[in-house]
């Protein structure tokens, strides 16, 4: 009798996870990890702003793309893991010709909805009102909105149908 329970009891955990993991953290948790590791994440900013490498640092270490090795030397690569590792995201993404830097923050399930810290000078596509813990997307595209948390830096809910 244990046995055939095992699997229908299994089968709602995973899906549980599996719905949960596609949950983003709320604002506040994103905030939280924001004010906490303020140091780091504008350390990365500079970073990125004096190289201008389109380099994706991973929170397990692992650089992307492979030509940034060759681009920076092994010193600068480190001192970019040691502040990923220490900033509270999973990876943060180089910057663009616009100075924007984006540090992703944990999500379970990939192509589900995403929270970001983004360092921009200019404005990404803000909210009017509320926060983006209740902002639903339109179904069928890529789409980014965006609330301030302070001058120049935004938390980010990212989704791609």
């Amino acid at each position: 009798m244990r046995k055939y329970l095992a699997f229908p009891i299994g089968a709602v955990f995973l899906m549980t996870v599996l719905w949960f993991g596609r949950q983003p953290p709320s604002d506040d948790a994103v905030i939280a990890i924001y004010q906490e590791h303020q140091a780091s994440l504008r350390h990365l900013v500079q970073l990125y702003q004096e190289d201008q490498v389109g380099v994706i640092v991973h929170k397990n270490g692992s650089i992307y793309p492979a030509t940034a090795e060759e681009q920076l030397s092994s010193d600068r690569l480190e001192l970019y893991r040691t502040l990923v590792k220490e900033s509270g995201v999973t990876r943060s993404l180089g910057g663009n010709a616009a100075g924007q830097v984006t540090f992703q923050i944990f999500n379970l399930i990939p192509f589900s909805p995403m929270k970001t810290i983004v360092y921009s000078p200019a404005p990404p596509p803000l909210l009017t009102v509320g926060n983006t813990d209740d902002y639903t997307f339109a179904a069928g595209q890529y789409q980014q909105v965006c609330r301030s948390i302070e001058a120049s830096w935004y938390l980010c809910l990212d989704y791609e149908d």
